[in-house]
């Protein structure tokens, strides 16, 4: 071990390009049957300035392979710099600074077989500069300086595969300008200048599998472009300013389409039904209809105001379907019924205020739910029915007052619990985790907690050991910077005191009491409240009367009236609202209100 240690620092100190040290390059240990062997070069922060070629000897008969240059300075490569390692297979030349390439650089490398160029300033490829390397698959030309091709730019690479021309300044695609490269499979042209290709510049790529064009100018394509490109399977036109589209256009035998972030107006998206992956979001879509091979949908930022059965139901194996940043207000039932495979789904960015029970009930092979920025107000016993293998829920940014753990209760591997930016302000957290078991994440910031039961969460989240996030609020009342109050919070402003005197008391009352229906009427709580001793008519001064703003229909306040009324009543053994002897002979002693149902009544009519 020693002697290898000792041979590589002497073999460091003794590299050398030209006669000089190369302080910045070092061997590389390359490891095969057991033994070491420093044969493959990576050099970094290297100038190179007016050198003719890279000189040096490997230290053993083991053939050098692979030779990595990064942020370095080489303006120029010039002819014959590498040719004594014909063995070589990859050389990296990125972020160089490269600018010029001449002719016979590649001299002598006929096993070259991957050749990266990224991230240089390269204006032009001068002809037959390729012709050396025959053996080539993959050529990264990305991020460089290149405005133009010629039909001779890559003469001699007939085993090229992939081809990376993304991040230059090419404005227009020429004829045949990839005819020297027919085994190409993957091209990406993505984040140039395009605005004209020629409908024959891709004519010869019959291998061709996957085209990138995102990120360009193109307004129009030419008919035929695809014409030939029988193996195309991966098509990517998403940000473009395509003014006019026609799906006839598109290879039959497509699986994968990008058209995203183009204002299209197609009439028909009958096509979508072969593809197994389509990219629509941003564009006008509001209707579509799902084919049975599409696997991966994304339509998000579109305008759909419902989710109709007929979207989906032929989508049987669908794995992902992305419909956020749209308008949808409701889900019907059995919307997701067909998409039975259904892995995640997005929802977020909606307008949905409530979750019919039974809507997720058939997608057992669901893994992620997105709900969040919507407008949730509350969460059913059953809304989650079915969901026995969501590990990732997301209901953060809606209007939840209460989290009812046990509506949980189906949620048996979730892992990961997204809360925040609600209006809860209580949450059990030995029920919820007697619920979801795997529990390992939370979010709860930024609701309407009350200080002292944000602290037992927090705690008892410690000690469950649940991770959760720490707020970044540390200028108000807080614990771990998640804001909170020390005020009782009687769940989102439902009560608000109001000040009442006499001379207003029979206005106010004639006007509710025309919503009073008879079994309201008949209740021990109105009765109650017309014999109550803060009756002004009975009672000079003024009185707290409570003010009920509640979101529900008007059952749902009768109910919490009656509910008051049964912590004040006092009742019998048998539970019933029979009062015993004792509050009888109290209540015949209370004074009689003089304001009789017929006051009410008339007041009514003349507020009217």
């Amino acid at each position: 071990m020693k002697t290898f240690i000792i041979l590589g620092f002497l073999i460091y100190l003794t590299l050398a390009f030209n006669g000089r040290e190369w302080e910045n390059c070092r061997w590389v240990v390359r490891y095969s049957d057991s033994q070491s062997h420093y044969n493959d070069v990576s050099c970094q922060t290297t100038s190179v300035v007016n050198g003719t070629r890279l000189n040096f000897t490997p230290r053993n008969h083991y053939p050098t392979r692979i030779i990595s240059f990064t942020h370095s300075i080489i303006p120029i490569l010039p002819a014959n710099y590498f040719s004594t390692f014909p063995h070589l297979e990859r050389l990296f030349l990125h972020g160089s600074r490269i600018e010029r390439i001449e002719r016979d650089a590649f001299y002598n490398l006929r096993n070259l077989e991957d050749l990266t160029l990224y991230n240089n300033s390269i204006q032009e490829i001068i002809e037959q500069t390729f012709l050396p390397v025959r053996r080539l698959k993959f050529l990264n030309l990305a991020k460089n300086r290149l405005q133009s091709l010629n039909t001779n730019s890559f003469y001699g690479l007939t085993s090229l595969e992939r081809l990376d021309l993304s991040f230059n300044l090419f404005s227009r695609l020429n004829s045949n300008v990839f005819c020297n490269t027919p085994s190409l499979r993957w091209l990406k042209l993505s984040n140039n200048k395009l605005h004209d290709i020629t409908s024959d510049a891709l004519k010869c790529l019959v291998y061709l599998q996957s085209l990138t064009l995102d990120q360009n100018f193109l307004e129009h394509l030419p008919a035929d472009l695809f014409h030939g490109n029988e193996m195309m399977l991966h098509l990517d036109l998403s940000n473009n300013p395509l003014k006019d589209f026609s799906v006839d256009l598109l290879p039959e035998q497509l699986i994968s389409f990008n058209i995203s972030n183009n204002v299209l107006d197609i009439d028909s998206w009958s096509w979508i039904q072969n593809l197994e992956t389509a990219d629509l979001s941003n564009t006008t879509i509001s209707d579509i209809c799902i084919g049975s091979f599409t696997k991966r949908l994304y339509l998000n930022h579109n305008h759909f105001s419902s989710l109709k059965e007929s979207n989906l139901q032929n989508a049987t194996n669908l794995l992902e379907l992305e419909l956020s940043y749209n308008s949808i207000q409701r889900l019907p039932k059995d919307v997701f019924k067909s998409v039975r495979k259904l892995e995640k789904l997005n929802l977020s960015h909606n307008n949905l205020s409530d979750i019919p029970i039974g809507s997720f009930s058939e997608l057992v092979h669901l893994s992620e739910l997105r709900l969040s920025n919507n407008a949730l107000a509350d969460i059913e016993f059953g809304t989650f029915s079915g969901l026995d293998n969501v590990s990732s829920l997301y209901l953060d940014h809606n209007n939840l007052t209460s989290l009812p753990e046990k509506s949980f209760y189906v949620l048996r591997k979730l892992k990961f619990l997204y809360i925040d930016n609600n209006h809860i302000h209580e949450l059990d957290v030995k029920e919820l985790l007697r619920q979801t078991s795997h529990l390992n994440h939370i979010s709860i910031n930024v609701n309407s907690w009350n200080c002292k039961k944000l602290f037992n969460v927090i705690t008892l989240l410690t000690v469950y050991k649940v991770n959760f996030e720490n707020g970044t609020n540390y200028s108000i009342e807080n614990v771990n910077g998640i804001g909170c109050t020390d005020k009782d919070d009687f769940g989102h402003s439902q009560l608000t005191p109001i000040n009442i005197t006499q001379d207003s008391y029979t206005s106010l009352v004639a006007k509710i009491s025309r919503y009073f229906d008879n079994e309201f009427k008949n209740s021990s709580f109105y009765k109650f409240f017309q014999q109550s001793p803060t009756n002004p008519s009975q009672q000079s001064g003024s009185i707290n009367f409570f003010k009920y703003h509640n979101k529900k229909e008007d059952e749902s306040n009768k109910s919490e009236f009656e509910s008051k009324d049964s912590n004040e009543d006092e009742y019998n053994a048998n539970g019933t609202t029979e009062p015993t002897e004792e509050n009888s002979s109290s209540e015949t002693d209370e004074p009689t209100s003089t304001t009789t149902e017929d006051d009410f009544n008339s007041s009514a009519t003349e507020s009217d």
